[in-house]
């Protein structure tokens, strides 16, 4: 981004190309803020995701929900804002660019967990966020995932009882997921036959005979000669 003039600002502050960043919580949205100012870049909007709402993970902060979260942008908005333009400051200057000659302004948003309008205005109005995200059923879009039919079909009508906390995340973190989903029914399958795991189609994990221990096999077909 720092090789294209359209994300840095004018003497009047006005850039043509937004940067929007997504954060989990305050500490990150200050540090990736200040790298991207050391290279002369603004980050106009800090969106803030729930940690219920994080690509399947239940608890993407580990616990640390959405209100505690919001609640330190909203007390420390200015920090934020005055500690990042200092740095941009001094770096467009480094840069030969031109400084605003006004302070740039930053956007806090949130994104996902909302249910209700209730919640969507108590979100706006508690925490001044400058806007909402309700966030989507995504799994069911076929433009955007490739769930088969089968399981589209179980999600759609699906009740509270079908749905439980997993631990299959290989990051450690529990994982919400579906009872009878056609994964587990396929590894039902694979124990019934005594044959638990994967099959590892593409080779990356084996067993050595010799060693009878796991080793790491680098996947070479694609750049064998």
């Amino acid at each position: 981004m720092g090789q294209f003039n359209d994300f840095f600002p004018d003497e009047n502050g006005n850039i043509k190309k937004r940067i929007i960043l997504k954060v989990s919580d305050f500490r990150s949205a200050l540090i990736q803020g200040k790298f991207l100012a050391k290279k002369g870049l603004w980050v106009s909007e800090y969106r803030i995701e729930s940690g219920l709402n994080c690509g399947g993970h239940a608890f993407a902060t580990d616990g640390y929900l959405l209100g505690p979260v919001l609640e330190e942008f909203k007390t420390k908005r200015k920090e934020l804002q005055e500690a990042i333009q200092a740095v941009l400051n001094q770096e467009l200057l480094n840069q030969n660019r031109m400084v605003p000659k006004q302070p740039l302004s930053i956007e806090i948003t949130a994104q996902g967990g909302v249910g209700t309008e209730e919640e969507h205005s108590f979100l706006l109005e508690h925490y001044d966020l400058d806007s909402v995200g309700w966030g989507s059923p995504f799994l069911l879009v076929p433009e955007a995932t490739t769930v088969d039919e089968k399981t589209l079909d179980k999600l759609t009508k699906a009740k509270e009882n079908d749905l439980y906390l997993s631990d299959i995340s290989p990051l450690g973190v529990p994982f919400n997921n579906l009872r009878n989903n056609t994964k587990d029914i396929e590894k039902q399958r694979l124990i019934d036959k005594n044959r638990p795991g994967s099959s590892c189609p593409k080779k990356l994990w084996r067993w050595t005979k010799s060693l009878r221990k796991r080793v790491y096999v680098q996947h070479l077909e694609s750049t064998s000669t």
